[in-house]
């Protein structure tokens, strides 16, 4: 087992064993497709930058992209709830690769999952659950946990990937349910989970107005060509100006670039963050 995988399952088996649950170990490669896309799914229902620092190995092309991809207004999914849900993410990844309904995938349905994961060009399963204002978050989320930079996650890495999922999600559901467990019950009523929800979307809603109020300068509350490509300029300044601190601060060698070595060094301080359930707002 690499010295991070194990790590990163250490972290997973404390958060755990706090609540309670027990790890199930190895996972088979349909569990390890599914838990993929159920983290892309539920990192979506966060409001912040999980990953940033993964544009530390970006080039300018992906820069670009990435900043066209981040330039639509910030929304909120139909099931985010505010509270990290990992197997209400799983059931719905599931319905929606499960054709035939018979609760889990055939050879066609995994045929399928896999080539939506491994895509190279877009990003089928943001589109599919209409999650694309956050495809920047899902790219470096991949990025960090494709060790080889291969372009697709083998099933260790998608294991590593879901085992350091769990730890954060448990860590932000405890955070969440200090903060709405209104009568310190440990647990969340349907009244405190709407709490929750409702600060998720006040949240989101900031986010939005705040772009809107300095980018839409005609004020018919959305964002024509022109205002979208000046959000869309910013944001390119604002990733490479981060690019820019990463490799200051991961370039050992003082060449000015990331090597392979040092994007593998940046890749599991951003895999420690996620299982620390750090970057979520």
């Amino acid at each position: 087992m690499k010295p991070l995988r194990r790590a990163l399952l250490t972290l997973s088996m404390s958060a755990l064993a706090v609540s309670g649950a027990a790890c199930q170990g190895a996972m088979t490669e349909d569990d390890a497709m599914v838990g993929e896309a159920t983290s892309y799914l539920t990192v979506a229902e966060e409001t912040g930058d999980i990953g940033a620092e993964a544009s530390g190995g970006e080039s300018d092309a992906e820069v670009d992209e990435l900043a066209g991809d981040a330039s639509e207004l910030p929304s909120m999914p139909d099931e985010a709830s505010g509270v990290c849900d990992l197997e209400g993410r799983r059931q719905k990844v599931l319905a929606a690769y499960d054709g035939d309904g018979d609760g889990k995938l055939g050879p066609a349905e995994r045929v399928q999952l896999k080539r939506d994961l491994e895509a190279r060009v877009g990003h089928p399963v943001a589109a599919r659950f209409a999650i694309r204002h956050r495809v920047h978050v899902l790219k470096r989320l991949k990025w960090a946990f494709d060790e080889n930079g291969d372009g697709s996650l083998s099933n260790d890495e998608r294991t590593a990937m879901v085992d350091a999922m769990e730890a954060r999600c448990l860590r932000l559901r405890a955070a969440v349910l200090e903060k709405f467990d209104a009568n310190k019950d440990g647990a969340l009523d349907a009244a405190e989970k709407q709490a929750a929800k409702a600060a998720l979307q006040a949240k989101v809603q900031a986010l939005k107005q705040a772009v809107l109020t300095k980018y839409d300068a005609n004020g018919n509350g959305v964002l024509d060509d022109g205002e979208r490509l000046a959000l869309r300029s910013d944001r390119i300044a604002a990733f490479k100006a981060k690019r820019a601190e990463v490799v200051a601060r991961f370039d050992a060698n003082g060449d000015g670039r990331l090597n392979d070595t040092e994007k593998l060094a940046l890749k599991h301080a951003i895999q420690q963050r996620v299982a620390e359930g750090k970057d979520a707002e």
